[in-house]
């Protein structure tokens, strides 16, 4: 029990599967909490081959917060030993080399990239096409261009290069969910995606972002994600009309823009269309444009609800 508690690990769960988590945690590194919700803690779905999150129960809203994040990789944490002080630096993880690091966090970086660019309403929607691949490759290159991944400009091109991978991860010749959620992967993977706006650096930002637990994928995205979270917070403490509705929206707008693989520099385009974020609703997006405007500095709507709550 020590050393679950010590690495924030799952507790749920029969005594083999819990040795067995330990185990994998003193051999390859404690799990880092989801980069989504935060608060989350991830676990390994092995007939699957990636790292799930369940949510948590959030004690600011008191609401439990469903997470469906899902990583193809994560950067694991050092290891606590219960015997050892938390205030001693813990024992880092054994790693082959520098170079394997790096490529493991550029891969976390893209696999959660492309987790952020389609929904699973979206996903589906591909899936639908059955073994149609040419109607499924025109469906999803447009898609893709909406969400800013920068496939090649040639129509011809790019819905070549969009079926293939789409054809290579078909299961009984049709397509299916996890078949075109690993073509994104990989289209993201090859093309990048990139926020219109700030093109260069929104790029690098989605290739190689940092794979700590718990922040924006994109770092400028950080601040956005923060500010949501503490509106969440301070909407249910100023009770106003639907507070618990509002904080739980809130609160997965914070989640969305974590994930998201470009810095955000429209935050009305959020609310609306193809790019709208889930939790976001024109408020939200307007409450967002309106930080981004102030260099990320200030928000009349969340002072609004520390005033109301007395904070």
């Amino acid at each position: 029990m020590a050393w679950r508690q010590a690495n924030k690990m799952l507790v749920s769960g029969t005594k083999p599967e819990l040795l067995l988590r330990c185990l994998d945690g003193e051999i390859n590194g404690a799990l880092p909490p989801c980069r989504a919700c935060v608060k989350g803690r991830l676990r390994y779905d092995a007939e699957a081959d990636v790292y799930r999150c369940g949510g948590y129960f959030d004690e600011d809203i008191k609401q439990n917060m469903p997470c469906k994040s899902v990583l193809k990789f994560v950067e694991r944490l050092p290891w606590k030993d219960a015997a050892t002080d938390a205030s001693e630096p813990a024992t880092q993880p054994p790693s082959s080399s520098a170079t394997q690091s790096a490529a493991t966090a550029a891969a976390a970086a893209t696999a959660a990239a492309a987790a952020a660019v389609l929904n699973d309403d979206e996903v589906a929607a591909i899936a639908a096409f059955g073994d149609q691949i040419k109607d499924a490759a025109k469906a999803l290159v447009t898609l893709l261009r909406a969400k800013h991944v920068q496939v090649p400009s040639d129509e011809v091109t790019a819905r070549t290069k969009v079926g293939t991978q789409l054809m290579l991860y078909r299961a009984d010749g049709k397509l299916h969910d996890e078949g075109v959620k690993a073509a994104v992967e990989a289209i993201v993977g090859e093309y990048k995606v990139k926020a219109p706006a700030a093109a260069a650096t929104a790029g690098g930002a989605a290739a190689t972002g940092d794979a700590g637990a718990g922040r924006a994928l994109v770092p400028a995205n950080d601040a956005i994600a923060d500010m949501l979270d503490d509106l969440a917070k301070w909407t249910m403490k100023a009770g106003v009309d639907q507070a618990a509705f509002r904080a739980k929206a809130l609160k997965k707008a914070a989640m969305s823009v974590r994930l998201l693989g470009y810095e955000i520099t429209d935050g009305l385009s959020l609310g609306k269309g193809r790019a709208k974020l889930e939790g976001v609703g024109p408020s939200t997006a307007e409450t967002i444009q309106a930080f981004i405007d102030t260099g990320k500095t200030h928000s009349a709507r969340l002072e609004e609800m520390k005033q109301r709550a007395g904070g």
